[in-house]
């Protein structure tokens, strides 16, 4: 598994005249925070399901149950770094 970038490491745009605005910065971000929080919904809906798994024996439901958090995990995390990129942009933009 890759490891993550600590939250405290985040790299984000810095705002100038020769860079992209602050507002198409901010819609990017926010365009892939709202296609995130869609793709949340449909992991969400295609958690695994135990009568899908008990045929392969004990333990089968278990590790789709932690392989499937585990993938929500990733997805939130990108979000979350999306976010705050938003965030800093946006603060950037007020100052």
């Amino acid at each position: 598994m890759a490891s993550e970038t600590p939250i405290s490491d985040l790299i984000h745009p810095h705002i100038h005249l020769n860079g992209t605005s602050p507002d198409e910065l901010l819609r990017q971000f926010t365009d892939v925070a709202v296609a995130l929080r869609e793709a949340m919904e449909k992991i969400q809906a295609a958690a695994p399901n135990g009568r899908d798994y008990y045929p392969l024996g004990d333990g089968a439901f278990g590790r789709a149950a932690k392989q499937h958090a585990r993938q929500r995990e990733a997805v939130e995390g990108v979000l979350r770094e999306f976010e705050l990129m938003a965030l800093a942009v946006f603060n950037a933009d007020q100052s």
